[in-house]
């Protein structure tokens, strides 16, 4: 039957949105100091506008770099050394740990492995290598664009003369619309993503040739209905969601790209999950 966390991460997502987030607030407080601090991002009528912004964009820039991104190159981030791959291992091993379950409920009996042991082995790693190189990259987009967004903001406010206020309010409006809004969409609907990954690899690495759906019954976020789902059917759940539940997918479509998957196949902040029925 659907259920309210078939990923059963809320607690998780919750969590890390906080945990990403935290990093935009930093920024927002440095604006804050440095802007009324009496430095040189303040809006001057004798500095031209131009050069004003240049200023601005490559102080913004590195905040975001330190505060945010923390770059590291790529081979690094797909060995897992950034800070972005604690995310997405515990996302995954979640999706190893309902795995097993559901395995031992359709019948199985399977040694009882701690998740991180089943996520040693070679098949998993190179799955979640391609996992942290994912999500680093989504983090640097969303970084990439705050920065567009508050560039241009602080441009149009040197250029109309706003006051100090006025500048610093649409500055912290962009960081948390863009920065915070988008950072919270990767931490939910990559995270569902990822725990769907290890399952789908999971069962073909037991050689399970079919999987099932288990699909959300409320799309909300923070309780607020996500307004452009509007059909409303049985047990509140969306169209594109309803459509998943009940059909079996071979694993090997799934992998291949071949068969429809949560969040890429229905929508952002979607929390439904493959599930092992049968073996």
């Amino acid at each position: 039957m659907p259920s309210e966390d078939p990923t059963q991460s809320k607690n998780r997502r919750r969590r890390w949105t906080g945990r990403f987030n935290s990093r935009y607030e930093s920024i927002i407080g440095n604006l804050n100091d440095e802007l009324r601090g009496g430095s040189e991002f303040r809006p001057q009528n004798d500095v031209e506008e131009s050069l004003q912004t240049a200023d601005f964009r490559e102080w913004f820039e590195q905040q975001l770099e330190d505060e945010v991104v923390e770059p590291l190159p790529q081979r690094a981030v797909r060995n897992g050394a950034h800070y972005t791959a604690d995310y997405v291992e515990e996302f995954y091993r979640t999706g190893l740990r309902l795995a097993d379950e559901d395995i031992r409920q359709a019948g199985a009996d399977i040694p009882d492995v701690p998740p991180e042991d089943v996520a040693s082995s070679e098949l998993h790693q190179e799955r979640l290598r391609a996992e942290y190189v994912e999500v680093y990259q989504e983090l640097e987009d969303v970084a990439r664009e705050t920065e567009r967004q508050a560039t241009r903001e602080y441009r149009d406010a040197v250029g109309a003369g706003a006051t100090l206020a006025a500048t610093l309010s649409t500055l912290k409006d962009r960081v948390r619309k863009v920065g915070e809004s988008r950072t919270k969409n990767l931490t939910h609907s990559y995270g569902t993503r990822i725990v769907n990954d290890a399952v789908v690899e999971r069962a073909h690495e037991l050689g399970i040739e079919e999987i099932g759906v288990d699909v959300e019954t409320d799309i909300t976020i923070d309780g607020e209905p996500l307004q452009e789902w509007a059909a409303v059917l049985d047990e509140a759940t969306c169209d594109q969601c309803r459509a998943l539940h009940g059909n079996a997918y071979k694993v090997s479509d799934v992998r291949s790209g071949n068969a429809p998957k949560p969040v890429d196949d229905t929508h952002n902040y979607c929390r439904c999950r493959f599930i092992i029925a049968q073996i």
